[in-house]
Formats: C-alpha cells, sequence, structure tokens
C-alpha cells in the first residue's frame, strides 16, 4: 500500500453505494428515505460512503415508498435506451449517455474516439473481476436461477451530494440457502467533490483513482450478495451490515491498494473503541474496522475475507469468523486484541519495521488518562476502572508518582466475553498480553500504558450490554505455569510470567543436575519446551526453576507427568 501523508486520511471523500440517484439531492425526499433509516442519526457523518443499510432495512421493515421509488428507478434505467461501452473482458456492459443530467465526462486525452471515463469504468471493473473472482476465488455473481452470469450491468449516472456510486438489489435467488440478491452497480458521473491533494491535482486523474476504488468496492458488494445475508434471531435486524461494509472496504486496499481510502476512517475506530465492532449505528467506525482485516492479511494473506465469506453460508458473521481463526489457533477475540496493540503503535508511536505498513500515517490514538498512583495499599491500589462492550477496547495511561518493582492485573466483573489486557511498552516498542487474574510485571518509568479488550460472548454476541472492568498495581511477582503440566492432554510447555528483559531461567531436575538455561530475549514471555539442553524430552518428576538477574534469584518448582 502505497502511503501518503495523514492529511489524505482526512478528505470527506465518500465511495458508496448508496440509495441514491439525481433525486438524493432533494432534501425533502431525503428526509422521506434515508432520515426513517436504523442510521437515521448518522446521515450528517461526511464519512458515509455506503447506503446499502437503509436499502436492507427497507427490505426487511417493508418499507414500501423506499421499495417502490427502487423499483421505479430500475425500472426507468431497463427502459431507456442507452449507449453500451463493454468493458475489455467483455464481462462489464458499461450503460451510459452522452447528453443531459447524466451525461458522462466528454474527456478523451489518448484522442482515440473514447472518452476516457468509460475507459477508466471498463479497466477499473475489469481489475477488480481480475482480483477478487479470479485470484482471491471470490463467487462470480450469480443470475435468479444461481447460475454465474455472463455480462454484469453498470449504471453510470449523475448521484447527488458526495456519493460515488451503489449496488442496487435486484430480485432474491431462490435455489440459494438465506437471503441472497442477484444485483446491478450504479457508478456517479461526477467526482468533482473530491480532492486527492497528496496525489494529484489533475481533475481527470483524481477521476480515474475515484472510479478504481470504487469499482473494488461496489463489485465485492456484488459478490457478497451471492452469499448469504443474515438476520439475527428474532427477525429484527441484518447481522453482517458492518461484515459487508468492512469487508468491502478492505477489498478497496487489495484491488486499489495506492489510494489509501481507509485512513480517514481510523479516527473513528479509535474514538468509539468501546463500541461493540458490531454495533450498526455508527458507520464510519464499521469502515474503519477494515483495518482488522489487513492485519490478518498480513498473516494469513489477501484471501482471508473471503474464507471468511465461505463459512457464512452456514454461521452468522461473528461466528463465522470465529470459527475460521480458531481453526487456525487463535480467534476473533485473540485477533481483535492483537489489532488493537497494533493500532496503538501508530502516529507519533511508530515502530519502523513493525506492525501497520502504514502505521506513520495513522492518527496516534489516545490513551484514557487515570489518577497518578502514589503507592500500594495493602498490597495492590486500583489504578482504573471502566465498562466494555463486547468485542471493544481501551487505551489508558497512569502516571506512576512511586517507584519500585510493580504489576498489573486486570479483574473483570465477570469472564463473558474473553477478556485480555497489555502493557503496551512505549520505550521498548512491544506490546506484553496478560489474563484476567495474571500479573504482568512492569519497567520502572514515569507512566504506564496498557490495553484492556473484550471479546465475543457467549449467546447474542451483539448485545450492547457493557460489563466493568478494574486494572490494578500489584506488588510485582513471577509465576510459571502450568505448575503441573502433562503433555499427554496437550500441554507442551511452561511459560513464565513477568520476567525481568535481563533475566535468564535455569532449569534443574529433582537431584539438582543442570539440564537446561532459557533466556529472556524480552519479546514474549520465556517458554520451557519440556526438552533438555540435548533436544530431548525430560521424563517425569519435579523440576527446579532458578530466574537469574542483576545479582538477585528467584526459585520455583514444575511437576511434569507423563
Amino acid at each position: 500500500m502505497k502511503q501518503h501523508s495523514a492529511a489524505f486520511g482526512l478528505l470527506t471523500f465518500c465511495l458508496c453505494f448508496c440509495l441514491a440517484t439525481s433525486a438524493f439531492a432533494n432534501d425533502e425526499w431525503y428526509e422521506k428515505v434515508v432520515l426513517p433509516s436504523t442510521l437515521a442519526d448518522h446521515v450528517g457523518d461526511s464519512h458515509l460512503k455506503c447506503g446499502l443499510p437503509f436499502i436492507l432495512d427497507a427490505i426487511h421493515n417493508d418499507n414500501k415508498e423506499v421499495l417502490q421509488y427502487l423499483t421505479a428507478e430500475q425500472t426507468r434505467r431497463h427502459q431507456k435506451q442507452m449507449l453500451i461501452y463493454t468493458s475489455p473482458s467483455g464481462y462489464f456492459e458499461i450503460n451510459y449517455d452522452t447528453s443531459g443530467f447524466n451525461a458522462i465526462p466528454s474527456y478523451d486525452r489518448d484522442n482515440n474516439g473514447i472518452q476516457d471515463y468509460l475507459e477508466f469504468v471498463g479497466n477499473a471493473f475489469d481489475r477488480a473481476f481480475d482480483r477478487e473472482i479470479l485470484d482471491l476465488g471470490y463467487r462470480r455473481p450469480l443470475d435468479v436461477n444461481g447460475a454465474e452470469r455472463s455480462t454484469y450491468q453498470v449504471f453510470c449516472e449523475r448521484l447527488g451530494g458526495s456519493l460515488y456510486g451503489r449496488t442496487d438489489l435486484l430480485d432474491e435467488i431462490p435455489s440459494l440457502s438465506g437471503l441472497n440478491y442477484v444485483s446491478e452497480i450504479v457508478i456517479s458521473t461526477n467526482f468533482d467533490f473530491v480532492e486527492y491533494p497528496d496525489i494529484t491535482s489533475d481533475p481527470v486523474v483524481r477521476d480515474s483513482l475515484a472510479i478504481e476504488v470504487t469499482a473494488a468496492h461496489e463489485f465485492n458488494h456484488a459478490s457478497q450478495l451471492c452469499y448469504r445475508i443474515w438476520l439475527n434471531e428474532s427477525n429484527s435486524f441484518f447481522l453482517d451490515i458492518w461484515f459487508l461494509e468492512s469487508t468491502a472496504t478492505f477489498m478497496e486496499e487489495v484491488v486499489a491498494g495506492d489510494v489509501n481510502d481507509y485512513l480517514q476512517y481510523l479516527p473513528s475506530l479509535l474514538q468509539s473503541s468501546t463500541q461493540n465492532m458490531a454495533d450498526q449505528s455508527n458507520v464510519s467506525r464499521i469502515y474503519g474496522s477494515s483495518i482488522f482485516y489487513m492485519l490478518l492479511s498480513e498473516e494469513y494473506g489477501n484471501t482471508i475475507a473471503r474464507e471468511f465469506w465461505e463459512e457464512v453460508l452456514d454461521l452468522a458473521p461473528l461466528e463465522a469468523v470465529d470459527a475460521n481463526l480458531r481453526q487456525r489457533g487463535s480467534s476473533l477475540a485473540a485477533k481483535w486484541h492483537e489489532m488493537a496493540e497494533w493500532l496503538f503503535f501508530s502516529g507519533n508511536r511508530t515502530v519502523s519495521g513493525q506492525f501497520f505498513e502504514d502505521a506513520a500515517f495513522f492518527p496516534t490514538p489516545a490513551a484514557s488518562l487515570s489518577d497518578a498512583f502514589g503507592g500500594l495499599t495493602a498490597g495492590r491500589t486500583e489504578i482504573t476502572s471502566g465498562e466494555l462492550q463486547l468485542l471493544s477496547f481501551q487505551y489508558w495511561e497512569t502516571p506512576l508518582n512511586a517507584s519500585g518493582d510493580f504489576s498489573l492485573l486486570l479483574e473483570p466483573s465477570g469472564q463473558d466475553g474473553e477478556w485480555r489486557a497489555s502493557y503496551l511498552d512505549i520505550d521498548g516498542g512491544r506490546a506484553a498480553g496478560f489474563s484476567p487474574g495474571q500479573e504482568r510485571s512492569i519497567r520502572n518509568e514515569n507512566t504506564v500504558f496498557y490495553l484492556v479488550s473484550r471479546g465475543t460472548g457467549s449467546g447474542d454476541n451483539r448485545a450492547e450490554t457493557g460489563a466493568f472492568y478494574q486494572m490494578f498495581l500489584t506488588e510485582s511477582a513471577f509465576a510459571a505455569g502450568p505448575n503441573i503440566i502433562r503433555p499427554g492432554d496437550g500441554q507442551s510447555q511452561i511459560t513464565f510470567y513477568n520476567i525481568p528483559d535481563d533475566a535468564r531461567i535455569e532449569i534443574f531436575n529433582s537431584n539438582g543436575i543442570h539440564i537446561r538455561t532459557i533466556e529472556n530475549s524480552g519479546a514474549a514471555d520465556p517458554v520451557w519446551d519440556l526438552l533438555n539442553s540435548q533436544q530431548e524430552p525430560v521424563g517425569s518428576g519435579v523440576y527446579i526453576f532458578s530466574i537469574v538477574w542483576a545479582g538477585k534469584t528467584e526459585s520455583g518448582k514444575i511437576m511434569v507427568i507423563r
């Protein structure tokens, strides 16, 4: 992904497939069609880029006025005699006019007799098809009989406001399980409201970039709609609006990564991080959560979102993502927490060569400031408390007006939601995770930064009920676990916690014979893999570990049962 300045990320630049045509500019119609929707409180958001929630809301709630309008618009388009430009691949039929309100731009800089706008649109959609369908394996758009379409219709119209395009739903596909739709795309003929100050001041180049990103986003929706759209158990709302939008925004980066449009949505994600990721009332946050798939793609490749969509055929979106990641030895909650760790080291805290590639162009995440810590009370002192919804996170900073060896300790009010925490070591450029009840030692520094997250829980993962947590500072204590380990039950290593960065761990058998030395790199908690220095598995018995650092030694015992 090409890097640009942070100013570019703040553009009021909307790539959308909204419920809008030229009529959208009419305030009366805007109030009638958009304001009754479930996202009514956010229609004034300058970053609003997608109208799919409005369309789905109209379908589910049988909003006859909106549905009649959509039907009338589709009928008008199909009855009107428009010119057709076929994309180089032959797959996309671009319907357009050269006169009237919806006329396409007339510039033809290469003087080949074809308006450059048409060539931009045809080439952009062909690239989206090649990348998304041929390379990544997404489903090819289907017709009403469930068969792959030989051509796909794109209509060029002047859209109101700052809208780039929309994907319209046509007919359901009865041969597929759940809700699925045949679709067509409308793309705007006017991008005068768009600016790319860090890329170009040329309006024609600007149009080509805007079209490139729009094609990637919209065509991904066309494919997504051939998988499955889920309702919640009470049939009161659609479950996967967040999933549709965040994965389509991610696809913009995969297909047209030089634009880096996602940067403008990260502030909203960070400013509302204590909300449930799947909360559909904050559309900018939904777009910003595309950064989640960018993290996953670093480890699993760009096919990861498509693999999630395959799981969605049988499982609702959150459950599908979690199931896929658990098959890989992780989970949705674990990766969401890791994303929050990576985001912290962005902006002014960027660590060269680590975390997100474009981190230097992200906003610097703010941390909530707690009261200053002045010393322990009865061995531990609460330094912060807060409330988190499911699948959310919060950063904290606590000034330390005391010296000594301390540890962080997280205690949530309940275990539902897979709570996690991390000590955020700014000087070391690392995040050291720990679980509730587990103490995490911290450096002797002036201010300590840390992260608390709550993952998916049992039951309805979209419940907005928050849960409280407390963070304590305690006297530092070393620990190793599990203290009794049974390799036959799948346990394969001992983890040592709260170990100083400059420490080493010496392992002895019950007869005092030295069998292994483990160095602490400081990058992660050191582990003993139950092998001796000859890389041979140790037998059953009691083993002594000694932690040696700065002239000090602390010891403990471990029992291995084979």
